[in-house]
């Protein structure tokens, strides 16, 4: 069973330390919202396959303790965050120090 709505009313300060969060292939919708970056403490976050649309918000930026993510699969634009390059324990396994994001199928990629 799918889970479906938006994150816009989600308390992120009520999980202090949350390090892993994961969506992936739901129906949620809606934009990622910037409370998201006070999730301290969070090392993985996938919100793959699910209708997230508008930009990545800059407070991913924050997440210093990240060290993936996936965003592909959704409706997002816009342009990558240049705060998401600064983020020193980034190091997903499949992305070879590169971060990659795909925006409706073309595969957009930054490099650390």
């Amino acid at each position: 069973m799918k889970t479906n709505g938006m994150l816009d009313n989600l308390d992120f300060t009520s999980f202090p330390n949350l390090t892993t969060f994961n969506l992936t292939n739901n129906s949620f919708f809606g934009s990622i919202p910037s409370s998201i970056g006070s999730l301290s403490k969070l090392t993985f976050l996938d919100l793959s396959n699910n209708f997230f649309e508008g930009i990545i918000p800059l407070a991913i930026g924050r997440l210093k303790e990240l060290k993936c993510t996936s965003l592909q699969h959704n409706k997002l634009n816009g342009t990558v965050p240049y705060e998401i390059g600064d983020l020193q324990k980034f190091s997903c396994p499949n992305a070879e120090t590169l971060l990659i994001l795909i925006y409706q199928k073309i595969a957009l990629r930054v490099e650390f």
